[in-house]
Protein backbone atom coordinates (compact mmCIF):
# COMPACT_ATOMS: atom_id res chain seq x y z
CA UNK A 1 0.00 0.00 0.00
CA UNK A 2 3.19 2.61 0.61
CA UNK A 3 3.70 2.40 -3.04
CA UNK A 4 0.37 3.75 -3.76
CA UNK A 5 1.26 7.01 -1.84
CA UNK A 6 4.73 7.00 -2.81
CA UNK A 7 3.96 10.75 -4.78
CA UNK A 8 1.07 12.37 -3.59
CA UNK A 9 2.06 15.65 -4.93
CA UNK A 10 2.48 14.57 -8.17
CA UNK A 11 -0.89 13.47 -8.60
CA UNK A 12 -2.52 16.65 -7.58
CA UNK A 13 -3.31 17.82 -11.05
CA UNK A 14 -6.19 15.03 -10.61
CA UNK A 15 -8.14 16.44 -8.56
CA UNK A 16 -10.73 18.16 -11.30
CA UNK A 17 -11.35 15.12 -12.57
CA UNK A 18 -12.14 13.23 -9.37
CA UNK A 19 -16.10 13.28 -9.83
CA UNK A 20 -18.95 13.70 -7.37
CA UNK A 21 -17.81 15.85 -4.63
CA UNK A 22 -14.20 16.85 -5.88
CA UNK A 23 -12.59 20.23 -4.67
CA UNK A 24 -9.68 21.41 -3.55
CA UNK A 25 -8.49 21.31 0.70
CA UNK A 26 -10.18 23.51 3.25
CA UNK A 27 -7.25 25.11 4.40
CA UNK A 28 -7.30 27.10 7.76
CA UNK A 29 -3.74 27.56 8.33
CA UNK A 30 -0.69 26.94 6.63
CA UNK A 31 2.83 28.35 7.50
CA UNK A 32 5.31 29.17 4.91
CA UNK A 33 8.06 26.44 4.86
CA UNK A 34 10.20 29.57 4.84
CA UNK A 35 9.52 30.53 8.39
CA UNK A 36 9.40 27.46 9.74
CA UNK A 37 10.26 23.73 8.84
CA UNK A 38 9.81 20.58 11.42
CA UNK A 39 12.68 17.73 11.56
CA UNK A 40 10.58 14.89 13.18
CA UNK A 41 6.84 14.81 13.65
CA UNK A 42 4.70 12.36 16.00
CA UNK A 43 1.55 11.07 14.50
CA UNK A 44 -1.19 10.75 16.95
CA UNK A 45 -3.76 7.82 16.28
CA UNK A 46 -7.24 9.25 14.76
CA UNK A 47 -9.81 10.31 16.75
CA UNK A 48 -12.84 8.52 15.07
CA UNK A 49 -16.63 8.84 17.20
CA UNK A 50 -19.03 6.24 16.63
CA UNK A 51 -21.20 7.84 14.79
CA UNK A 52 -18.47 8.97 11.86
CA UNK A 53 -19.30 5.68 10.63
CA UNK A 54 -22.75 5.78 8.71
CA UNK A 55 -25.29 3.39 9.77
CA UNK A 56 -25.05 -0.43 8.12
CA UNK A 57 -28.51 -0.11 6.42
CA UNK A 58 -28.70 -1.93 3.26
CA UNK A 59 -25.43 -2.37 2.16
CA UNK A 60 -25.23 -4.47 -0.84
CA UNK A 61 -23.85 -8.00 -0.53
CA UNK A 62 -19.96 -7.96 -0.19
CA UNK A 63 -19.97 -4.24 1.04
CA UNK A 64 -19.01 -3.97 4.83
CA UNK A 65 -19.28 -1.37 7.38
CA UNK A 66 -16.13 -0.83 8.62
CA UNK A 67 -15.24 -0.72 12.94
CA UNK A 68 -13.95 2.88 14.20
CA UNK A 69 -10.77 1.33 14.77
CA UNK A 70 -10.41 -0.11 11.45
CA UNK A 71 -11.58 3.25 9.68
CA UNK A 72 -9.09 4.97 12.17
CA UNK A 73 -6.06 2.75 11.12
CA UNK A 74 -6.82 3.14 7.44
CA UNK A 75 -6.63 6.92 7.74
CA UNK A 76 -3.65 6.43 9.67
CA UNK A 77 -1.57 4.22 7.18
CA UNK A 78 -2.35 6.50 4.52
CA UNK A 79 -1.89 9.45 6.10
CA UNK A 80 1.74 8.09 7.48
CA UNK A 81 2.80 6.78 4.24
CA UNK A 82 1.85 9.96 2.30
CA UNK A 83 3.68 12.39 4.66
CA UNK A 84 6.73 10.18 5.13
CA UNK A 85 7.13 10.97 0.62
CA UNK A 86 6.31 14.49 1.49
CA UNK A 87 9.90 15.50 2.28
CA UNK A 88 13.43 13.55 3.18
CA UNK A 89 14.38 15.29 5.70
CA UNK A 90 10.99 15.25 7.33
CA UNK A 91 11.09 12.15 9.64
CA UNK A 92 7.31 10.85 10.42
CA UNK A 93 6.60 8.75 13.56
CA UNK A 94 4.21 7.32 15.82
CA UNK A 95 6.24 6.80 18.66
CA UNK A 96 6.01 8.61 22.00
CA UNK A 97 8.19 7.05 24.60
CA UNK A 98 6.47 8.90 27.77
CA UNK A 99 2.93 7.30 28.40
CA UNK A 100 1.93 10.43 29.76
CA UNK A 101 3.07 12.23 26.82
CA UNK A 102 0.78 9.83 24.54
CA UNK A 103 -1.87 10.51 26.75
CA UNK A 104 -1.67 14.23 26.40
CA UNK A 105 -1.47 14.14 22.96
CA UNK A 106 -4.56 12.14 22.93
CA UNK A 107 -6.69 14.78 24.52
CA UNK A 108 -5.24 17.19 22.35
CA UNK A 109 -6.47 15.01 19.44
CA UNK A 110 -9.78 14.59 21.01
CA UNK A 111 -10.01 18.35 21.47
CA UNK A 112 -9.46 19.18 18.40
CA UNK A 113 -11.87 16.39 16.72
CA UNK A 114 -14.84 18.11 18.92
CA UNK A 115 -13.42 21.83 18.45
CA UNK A 116 -11.25 22.08 15.78
CA UNK A 117 -8.76 24.12 18.21
CA UNK A 118 -5.87 23.22 20.31
CA UNK A 119 -5.16 24.56 23.73
CA UNK A 120 -1.77 26.04 23.19
CA UNK A 121 -0.44 24.65 26.27
CA UNK A 122 -0.55 21.33 24.95
CA UNK A 123 2.45 21.80 22.94
CA UNK A 124 5.45 22.42 25.29
CA UNK A 125 3.72 19.09 27.20
CA UNK A 126 4.32 17.20 24.70
CA UNK A 127 7.96 18.93 23.88
CA UNK A 128 8.67 16.88 27.66
CA UNK A 129 8.87 14.19 25.62
CA UNK A 130 12.17 14.93 23.57
CA UNK A 131 12.73 14.84 19.83
CA UNK A 132 9.37 15.99 18.24
CA UNK A 133 9.08 19.20 16.31
CA UNK A 134 5.54 18.87 15.76
CA UNK A 135 2.46 16.68 16.51
CA UNK A 136 -0.16 15.56 13.77
CA UNK A 137 -3.81 15.83 14.70
CA UNK A 138 -6.28 13.99 12.90
CA UNK A 139 -10.03 13.66 13.28
CA UNK A 140 -12.01 11.88 11.04
CA UNK A 141 -15.65 13.21 10.99
CA UNK A 142 -16.98 10.89 8.50
CA UNK A 143 -16.21 7.16 6.57
CA UNK A 144 -17.42 4.38 5.16
CA UNK A 145 -20.16 2.91 2.86
CA UNK A 146 -23.36 4.35 2.93
CA UNK A 147 -26.71 2.89 1.33
CA UNK A 148 -29.34 5.40 0.39
CA UNK A 149 -33.14 4.48 -0.71
CA UNK A 150 -34.48 6.70 -3.81
CA UNK A 151 -37.96 6.44 -3.97
CA UNK A 152 -40.01 7.19 -7.55
CA UNK A 153 -43.35 7.03 -8.64
CA UNK A 154 -45.07 6.86 -11.36
CA UNK A 155 -48.74 6.83 -12.81
CA UNK A 156 -49.75 3.97 -14.97
CA UNK A 157 -51.63 4.40 -17.91
CA UNK A 158 -54.40 1.65 -16.97
CA UNK A 159 -57.41 2.93 -15.64
CA UNK A 160 -59.58 -0.05 -14.20
CA UNK A 161 -63.43 0.45 -12.74
CA UNK A 162 -63.75 -0.23 -9.31
CA UNK A 163 -68.00 -0.38 -8.85
CA UNK A 164 -68.93 3.01 -11.41
CA UNK A 165 -65.67 5.06 -10.82
CA UNK A 166 -62.57 4.73 -12.75
CA UNK A 167 -59.15 4.50 -10.48
CA UNK A 168 -55.95 5.04 -12.27
CA UNK A 169 -53.36 2.67 -11.43
CA UNK A 170 -49.89 4.36 -9.75
CA UNK A 171 -46.79 2.03 -9.13
CA UNK A 172 -43.73 2.80 -6.91
CA UNK A 173 -39.81 1.50 -7.27
CA UNK A 174 -37.46 1.78 -5.40
CA UNK A 175 -33.45 1.52 -5.80
CA UNK A 176 -30.44 1.95 -3.40
CA UNK A 177 -27.73 4.22 -4.23
CA UNK A 178 -24.30 3.07 -2.79
CA UNK A 179 -21.77 6.11 -1.55
CA UNK A 180 -18.34 6.53 -0.11
CA UNK A 181 -17.54 8.69 2.34
CA UNK A 182 -14.04 10.32 3.43
CA UNK A 183 -14.07 13.75 5.84
CA UNK A 184 -10.75 14.06 7.41
CA UNK A 185 -9.42 17.12 9.07
CA UNK A 186 -5.97 17.48 10.12
CA UNK A 187 -3.38 19.92 12.63
CA UNK A 188 0.18 20.09 12.99
CA UNK A 189 0.77 21.47 16.02
CA UNK A 190 4.45 23.09 16.38
CA UNK A 191 5.09 21.88 20.11
CA UNK A 192 7.76 24.59 21.63
CA UNK A 193 4.66 26.87 21.38
CA UNK A 194 1.33 25.04 20.79
CA UNK A 195 0.93 27.00 17.64
CA UNK A 196 -0.87 25.19 14.87
CA UNK A 197 1.10 25.92 11.52
CA UNK A 198 -1.29 23.32 9.29
CA UNK A 199 -4.91 22.84 9.67
CA UNK A 200 -6.62 21.60 6.63
CA UNK A 201 -10.09 19.18 5.98
CA UNK A 202 -11.27 17.39 2.96
CA UNK A 203 -14.61 15.73 2.45
CA UNK A 204 -15.06 13.40 0.09
CA UNK A 205 -19.11 11.34 -0.75
CA UNK A 206 -19.07 9.20 -4.03
CA UNK A 207 -20.95 6.67 -5.83
CA UNK A 208 -19.47 4.08 -8.07
CA UNK A 209 -20.69 5.21 -12.04
CA UNK A 210 -21.24 3.10 -14.64
CA UNK A 211 -17.70 4.50 -16.65
CA UNK A 212 -15.57 4.64 -12.81
CA UNK A 213 -14.91 2.80 -10.33
CA UNK A 214 -15.11 3.89 -6.88
CA UNK A 215 -14.29 2.16 -3.50
CA UNK A 216 -13.53 3.09 -0.08
CA UNK A 217 -10.19 2.79 -0.61
CA UNK A 218 -10.18 5.00 -4.12
CA UNK A 219 -12.13 7.72 -2.03
CA UNK A 220 -9.96 7.61 0.82
CA UNK A 221 -7.18 7.58 -1.52
CA UNK A 222 -8.68 10.92 -3.21
CA UNK A 223 -8.94 12.34 0.15
CA UNK A 224 -5.37 11.90 1.02
CA UNK A 225 -3.85 13.34 -1.65
CA UNK A 226 -6.15 16.06 -2.04
CA UNK A 227 -5.26 17.01 2.05
CA UNK A 228 -1.43 16.51 1.56
CA UNK A 229 -1.72 18.99 -1.51
CA UNK A 230 -2.42 21.37 0.52
CA UNK A 231 0.24 20.64 2.85
CA UNK A 232 3.34 22.88 2.95
CA UNK A 233 6.48 20.82 3.11
CA UNK A 234 6.63 19.04 -0.75
CA UNK A 235 9.87 17.63 -2.09
CA UNK A 236 12.10 20.81 -3.66
CA UNK A 237 11.57 18.83 -6.91
CA UNK A 238 7.99 19.04 -7.04
CA UNK A 239 7.19 22.24 -5.92
CA UNK A 240 4.85 23.98 -7.93
CA UNK A 241 6.38 26.16 -10.22
CA UNK A 242 5.58 30.00 -11.45
CA UNK A 243 1.86 30.97 -12.12
CA UNK A 244 0.61 31.61 -15.28
CA UNK A 245 -1.09 35.09 -16.21
CA UNK A 246 -4.49 35.33 -15.50
CA UNK A 247 -4.38 36.92 -18.86
CA UNK A 248 -1.66 36.28 -21.83
CA UNK A 249 -0.59 38.90 -23.72
CA UNK A 250 -0.84 38.11 -27.58
CA UNK A 251 2.17 36.98 -29.08
CA UNK A 252 4.27 39.25 -31.38
CA UNK A 253 6.58 38.41 -34.03
CA UNK A 254 10.09 38.62 -33.43
CA UNK A 255 11.59 41.98 -35.11
CA UNK A 256 13.32 41.38 -38.56
CA UNK A 257 17.11 40.53 -38.19
CA UNK A 258 16.38 38.21 -34.96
Amino acid sequence: MRDAWRSPWSLTVLLALAGCGAGGAEVRAAISPAEWTPARIVMVAPAVPGDAIPPSGSLPAGITRPTPEEAGAAVYEALRAALSASATTIQVTGVFTRSGTAAAADRACRQYLETRSVDPSVGPTLAEDGGADAVLLTAVIRYGPEAETEVSTQAASVNTKVGTTDVGISSAATRVMLWYNAHIRCALVRVKDGAVVWDAGVRRRQKPGVLREVSQASVLEDTIRTLCGSYPWKPPDEEVGPQRPLRDEPSRPAPPGR
